[in-house]
């Protein structure tokens, strides 16, 4: 069983390339917005799967995945320019997750506080891990996630005792998603 809300997924259906091209958008913005959450868990929800269409919506359950809808204008999200998508994304998974806080009693200051580390953070999807201690404590390590629109890349950062920076490598480049 989930211990934190891990994922929130906007669900648009339309065919080939544009389909492809707005989940790969949603899913980097928001896992940043759920990563922000610092773990947290509504009450019997692991999941909130959000159906775009007309009007906002909180939605019912459906065992522990929350299904809302939200109202969204597909045309108009195409004329926007790359950081315009991102923050419409943004808004709309926010929206809901306010609208779901009010419905079902949520902590609605972690889902505000997740938004403004979003933006503050220019839509960057770069985590880093907590630091780790070498055995014989003369170094330290973490491990870094990075995700853009083409990929994903996990790197492991040396820091000495000081916690400066030595290096960072490359581990791993994968698939976006």
């Amino acid at each position: 069983m989930s211990h934190k809300l891990y994922d929130i997924t906007l669900y648009y259906y339309p065919q080939g390339e544009i389909a492809k091209q707005f989940t790969v958008r949603q899913n980097i913005v928001s896992d940043l917005y759920v990563q922000y959450l610092d773990s947290y868990k509504p009450p019997k929800t692991s999941r909130i799967s959000v159906t775009l269409g007309a009007e906002d919506s909180a939605g019912d359950y459906f065992g522990s995945i929350l299904c809302p809808s939200a109202k969204f204008d597909k045309e108009a999200y195409w004329k926007l320019n790359d950081n315009d998508k991102n923050k419409n994304i943004l808004t709309t998974v926010h929206r809901i997750a306010l609208l779901c806080a009010e419905k079902y009693n949520w902590d609605k200051t972690i889902f505000e506080n997740a938004y403004k580390k979003v933006l503050n953070n220019d839509f960057k999807y770069e985590i880093e891990g907590k630091k780790k201690l070498s055995k014989d404590k003369k170094h330290k390590a973490a491990i870094h996630l990075s995700k853009n629109l083409t990929c994903a890349i996990i790197l492991v950062a040396f820091y000495d005792k000081l916690d400066n920076h030595i290096k960072t490598v490359e581990l791993l480049k994968s698939f976006q998603h």
